[in-house]
């Protein structure tokens, strides 16, 4: 009798990883909005935006969050404030940028992400 093979179903697997990556997709939004709530409120941040593979849709599942935030007056205080992000993030990464320390050409960064 000749020995089984086994072979996958690459459409299950397929359908699979896209159902894996929707669900981080929709965590991701959550935890962005959670992180925009936080600075908001206790940082009187004046806008947050989220950029990168999360707003432009290309989220998978290595992506982390990445944050652009204007108006951030105390920035002696930056790496607790990220550090506090990031534990809000949690499974994520994230990248917190600074808008007024951000170079020439950045601007169009800004238009393609999404304000939160």
């Amino acid at each position: 009798m000749p020995e089984r093979v086994f072979l996958p179903n690459w459409d299950e697997l397929r359908a699979r990883e896209q159902k894996k990556i929707e669900e981080l997709q929709q965590l991701g939004w959550q935890k962005a909005r959670i992180i925009a709530d936080y600075l908001k409120q206790q940082w009187q941040v004046e806008k947050v935006w989220l950029i990168g593979s999360l707003a432009q849709g290309r989220f998978g599942v290595n992506s982390d969050l990445d944050l652009v935030i204007s108006g951030f007056k105390d920035q002696q205080r930056y790496f607790k404030v990220l550090d506090d992000c990031l534990r809000l993030a949690d499974p994520f990464s994230v990248d917190l940028l600074l808008a007024e320390e951000l170079p020439p050409g950045w601007e169009k960064n800004l238009r393609n992400g999404v304000e939160i």
